[in-house]
C-alpha cells in the first residue's frame, strides 16, 4: 500500500489554503509551464471585468512551529535572479499549517535587498502578513505603481522612503529624510510602510540600495558609510538616482536631476562612478550640451583612464544618425586636439588625433581618418607598436582602394598579435584585390576555422572561400596582375562586334585580366542564365549564382546582384542547402527590404507561370527567415590606457 509524502499533502494544502484566501472575484489558475511558477492570477473587479492585472506566485508550506520559519525562506541566488527576470511580477506566498497564516513578498523587492549578497543561497523574510481587507489593495497598487514604471509613466519629484533596515540606523534616517524633504528638488519624502512610492531607499550599516519601483535599482557599498554627514549622504542618493534613471534610459529626468541636484561636481570625484555614468551623460538626446561640461571636468582631471572611456563611449555615440551629434563629437574631439598641440602634450594629442581618426573612419571619410591617424603616431611612435592602430591603419587604406599597403598594415598587425582572428578575414580581402587569390582562399580559411560564429559574422568569409575554391579548381587564376581598365572594356557590352562570342570575352576579361570585375561578373552570370552554354547545366548554374555572388562582393551594395545571387540559389536543388551565407551577406549590405524584393519576384514568377500557389510562396519565405542569423556583435569597446599614453582596446562581447 502506497503512502502519500507528507511534503505532497502539504503543497495541495498551500494551495487550498491559498486560493480560499485570495478575494473571490480573482481568477487563479495552475500554471502549465513550469519557470517555478505554482499559481498565475488575474485580478478581476467586483463587477467582473477584469482590470488587465496578471502576476505570477511562487507558493512554498511549512509545519515547523518556529516563528521565523514560517515568514523566512531559504533560496538560492540563483533561483532569485530567475524569478526577477519575468517580465510579469513573482510575488512569494508561504502558508504555514500550524498558525493558518500566510506571508507573502515580491520577488522584485526581495531581489534588490539581496543585490549586494554573495553567497549562494540566502534567507528572505516574507515581512507582509496576509490581510484580507488590506493586502489586495497593496497588491494592486503595487501592480499599477509596477506597470508605470516599466512603461516610463512618472516624472519628477519622485515619491521616495528611507528605510532603516538595523535599529541603530534609525536617528540617521531621520535626519537623511530632514535633509531630502529641505534640500532635494527631484526627491519627495513618503512617510509610513504602507503608502507605495516610486523610490525606495535602503540603508544598512555598510550598504545603500534604491529600487525604482523593483523594476531598476543599484547598490553602494563601503565601510562606515553612514560616518558622513547627512547632507553629503543625500547627494549620494542622488547620485544613485541618476544611475536609475540612465537605466531606464529616463534621460529627461536624468538631465534635470543632473542639473537642478548639481551633481556634475560631486560624480566626477569618484573615477568608479563617474566611468559608469558617463555613457548616460553622453546618451543621444542630451550629449551635445553635456560635451562641453565634460571637456572642462577632462580639463581639471588630466587622467588617462577616464581619457579612454571617454573614446569608448565616443566611439558608440558616433554611430548615431544625428548630424547635430556627429558635429558636436567632431568639435569636441578638434578643440581638445587644438588644446593639446598648443600646450605642447604630445601624449594627449596622439590621443585626440586617433579619436579623430576612429570619428572619420565611422563616418566614411577615410582621407580624414588616414590623415588624423597619420597625426597620432607623429605624436606618439609608440602607436606604430600596437596592433589595433594597425588595424585600423590598415582598414582605413583598403577603403581608400590602398591595398597594397592595407596589406602591409595588416601583416604587421599580425605579427604583434596572432590571436586577432578578424585580421585573417581582413588580410584576406587585401589579397584579393591585389590579385593574390590562391593567398587570400588561405587567409579566409585560417579565419574560418578558428572564428565562433555565434560571436563574429563568418558568412561573408565563407562565401569568399568558396567561390574562390570552386573558381581555381575550374582554371581560373591563384594569382593574377590585374588590369581592370582592360577587363571593362572587354565586359562592356556595346564593344561587343558582330559574330563575337560574348560568353568568351567575359571569361577572358575575368582570367586574363580581372577577377575582380564587377561588370564582367554580372555580364557573365546574365549570359549563362540566359542560355545554355557548352558546360552541363548543373555546372551552368552554379557559375550563375558565383557570377551574381561576385559581382555584390565588389559592389556590396548591389541589391539586384545580391538578389539575383539568392534567387539562384532558390531555384536550384544543389545549392539551395546554402543559401544562409548568402542571404545573410545580402541582408547585411542592402538591407532588409531585401526580402520584400525577393518576395514580389517570386510572386510574379507564379503568376507569369499560371500557377498561384501563396502557401508554397509563405513556406519559402519562412524558409529565409529561419535560416536569418543573430550574430552577437561586439558592442562595446573596452579601453586602458598604458604609462605611454596608449589608450589599449578590446572587443567585448555582452
Amino acid at each position: 500500500m502506497s503512502i502519500r509524502p507528507r511534503s505532497h499533502i502539504l503543497e495541495d494544502e498551500s494551495k487550498i489554503a491559498l486560493k480560499n484566501t485570495l478575494p473571490s472575484n480573482w481568477l487563479v489558475s495552475e500554471n502549465s509551464h513550469d519557470y517555478g511558477i505554482d499559481l498565475q492570477v488575474e485580478i478581476f473587479n467586483e463587477d467582473g471585468n477584469s482590470s488587465g492585472f496578471v502576476f505570477w506566485i511562487q507558493l512554498k508550506g511549512t509545519d515547523s512551529k518556529k516563528e521565523l520559519d514560517q515568514c523566512n525562506l531559504r533560496l538560492s541566488h540563483d533561483k532569485l535572479n530567475q524569478l526577477a527576470s519575468y517580465s510579469i511580477p513573482v510575488v512569494i506566498f508561504k502558508y504555514s499549517s500550524v498558525s493558518k497564516k500566510i506571508y507573502f513578498q515580491w520577488v522584485g523587492k526581495l531581489y534588490y535587498l539581496s543585490i549586494g549578497k554573495k553567497s549562494k543561497t540566502i534567507t528572505l523574510e516574507l515581512s507582509s502578513e496576509w490581510n484580507p481587507e488590506h493586502s489586495p489593495i497593496e497588491i494592486l497598487s503595487y501592480l499599477k505603481l509596477h506597470n508605470k514604471i516599466l512603461e516610463g509613466q512618472y516624472q519628477l519629484p519622485l515619491t521616495c522612503r528611507i528605510n532603516p533596515l538595523e535599529p541603530s540606523l534609525s536617528r540617521f534616517s531621520r535626519k537623511l529624510r530632514n535633509s531630502i524633504e529641505n534640500s532635494s528638488k527631484t526627491l519627495k519624502i513618503k512617510r509610513g510602510d504602507k503608502s507605495m512610492v516610486q523610490l525606495e531607499v535602503y540603508l544598512s550599516n555598510n550598504e545603500i540600495i534604491l529600487s525604482l519601483g523593483d523594476h531598476h535599482g543599484t547598490y553602494f557599498t563601503g565601510n562606515n558609510l553612514f560616518a558622513e554627514e547627512a547632507d553629503k549622504f543625500r547627494i549620494l542618493v542622488h547620485v544613485g538616482l541618476l544611475m536609475v534613471l540612465g537605466q531606464a534610459s529616463k534621460y529627461d529626468l536624468f538631465q534635470a536631476v543632473l542639473h537642478k541636484e548639481g551633481l556634475w561636481n560631486p560624480i566626477s570625484l569618484d573615477k568608479s562612478m563617474f566611468t559608469y555614468l558617463l555613457p548616460h551623460l553622453l546618451n543621444p538626446q542630451y550629449a551635445s550640451q553635456n560635451l562641453e561640461k565634460l571637456d572642462s571636468i577632462l580639463q581639471k582631471k588630466k587622467e588617462p583612464e577616464l581619457e579612454a572611456v571617454v573614446s569608448s563611449v565616443l566611439l558608440n555615440l558616433r554611430r548615431n544618425e544625428d548630424e547635430q551629434i556627429h558635429k558636436s563629437v567632431e568639435n569636441f574631439l578638434r578643440k581638445r586636439y587644438r588644446r593639446a598641440v598648443k600646450e605642447g602634450n604630445s601624449l594627449q594629442a596622439g590621443v585626440d588625433s586617433y579619436n579623430l581618426g576612429n570619428f572619420h573612419r565611422v563616418e566614411g571619410t577615410v582621407t580624414s581618418a588616414f590623415r588624423y591617424y597619420n597625426l597620432a603616431r607623429k605624436h606618439n611612435s609608440k602607436y606604430l607598436e600596437q596592433d589595433y592602430y594597425l588595424r585600423e591603419v590598415g582598414n582605413v587604406l583598403y577603403e581608400g582602394m590602398r591595398y597594397e599597403a592595407a596589406l602591409d598594415f595588416f601583416d604587421r598587425a599580425l605579427k604583434l598579435n596572432p590571436e586577432d582572428i578578424l585580421l585573417y578575414s581582413f588580410k584576406g580581402d587585401a589579397l584579393l584585390f591585389t590579385g593574390n587569390y590562391g593567398e587570400a582562399m588561405e587567409a579566409y580559411d585560417t579565419f574560418l576555422l578558428r572564428a565562433d560564429p555565434k560571436k563574429v559574422n563568418t558568412h561573408e568569409a565563407h562565401l569568399k572561400f568558396t567561390c574562390l575554391a570552386t573558381l581555381i579548381e575550374n582554371g581560373y587564376p591563384q594569382k593574377q596582375k590585374r588590369t581592370p581598365k582592360k577587363a571593362t572594356l572587354l565586359a562592356d557590352i556595346d564593344s561587343l562586334k558582330k559574330g563575337e562570342d560574348y560568353l568568351e570575352k567575359l571569361e577572358c576579361a575575368l582570367i586574363e585580366h580581372d577577377m575582380m570585375s564587377a561588370l564582367a561578373w554580372y555580364n557573365l552570370a546574365c549570359q549563362l542564365g540566359l542560355k545554355k552554354h557548352e558546360k552541363k547545366e548543373d555546372e551552368n548554374i552554379i557559375m550563375v549564382a558565383i557570377g551574381y555572388i561576385m559581382t555584390g562582393l565588389i559592389n556590396r551594395g548591389d541589391k539586384m546582384a545580391w538578389r539575383n545571387a539568392i534567387l539562384s540559389y532558390l531555384y536550384s536543388p544543389d545549392l539551395i542547402s546554402s543559401i544562409g551565407h548568402v542571404l545573410n551577406t545580402a541582408l547585411f549590405y542592402c538591407g532588409p527590404g531585401l526580402l520584400e524584393e525577393i518576395q514580389m519576384h517570386i510572386e510574379n514568377k507564379y503568376e507569369e507561370s499560371g500557377v498561384k500557389n501563396q502557401g508554397q510562396i509563405e513556406n519559402l519565405m519562412q524558409m529565409l527567415d529561419g535560416l536569418i542569423s543573430e550574430v552577437k556583435e561586439p558592442n562595446t569597446l573596452m579601453t586602458s590606457v598604458n604609462d605611454e599614453g596608449i589608450i589599449n582596446l578590446r572587443l567585448e562581447y555582452i
